[in-house]
């Protein structure tokens, strides 16, 4: 749909805020895009996958210490692991020469960020994201989305696939299941939709911190 849309709007570029993200991509399309996505990743790269090796930029918190001299708090604030990052995560996909289907070629890349005082301080996620999609042909920025929901929509439906395959391999389940989600963030409520997706869950307990 993002792409098609894309492609109409010509030399335009394409920009989706995460409410236009939420509305357009429930977790079954989630599921089913990961599906594909999956399929395409082979160990002999015959799947048409590409997914290099993710850069990450570390983020040191600024020392606030008062009465340090700047090369001091400088020193201090560089001295120590970071808590935070910056990932860049670029992929691509190529359709196998064999394949007789219409599918393009697709390049992209995410970024996403971890960001421990977000909620607290400025009332944000703490992993937000953004992805932006490349005209393969023309080398030219088609899109940019925001992938903060989409990053959660698409971890979910990993695990949602995965609990698929566990629960095929245990044979037919009369009774209901019990999800035990731990955390009640954005990633805890699209587990518990995408999960529901695909299997029968009867029992729900949620594990957090606080109400």
């Amino acid at each position: 749909m993002i792409r098609q849309t894309a492609r109409t709007l010509s030399n335009k570029m394409l920009i989706l805020s995460e409410a236009d993200v939420t509305r357009c991509f429930p977790v079954s399309a989630a599921i089913e895009a990961n599906r594909k996505a999956l399929a395409s990743l082979r160990k002999n790269e015959d799947g048409g996958a590409m997914v290099p090796t993710r850069i990450g930029l570390p983020y040191y918190a600024p020392n606030n210490n008062v009465g340090e001299s700047s090369t001091a708090a400088s020193t201090a604030s560089t001295s120590t692991s970071p808590a935070d990052w910056s990932l860049f995560k670029p992929a691509a996909y190529y359709p196998p020469q064999q394949q007789t289907n219409d599918d393009e070629i697709l390049m992209g890349i995410k970024l996403v960020s971890i960001r421990a005082n977000n909620p607290s301080k400025f009332n944000k996620p703490t992993v937000p994201a953004t992805t932006m999609l490349i005209n393969a042909e023309t080398g030219e920025v088609s899109a940019i989305v925001a992938a903060t929901y989409l990053t959660a929509a698409r971890t979910a439906a990993g695990s949602a696939l995965a609990t698929e395959m566990s629960l095929c391999s245990r044979g037919k389940i009369k009774d209901g299941l019990t999800l035990v989600v731990f955390g009640a963030g954005l990633q805890a409520e699209l587990h518990i939709k995408s999960i529901q997706h695909i299997a029968n869950v009867t029992n729900l307990v949620i594990v957090n911190r606080s109400l």
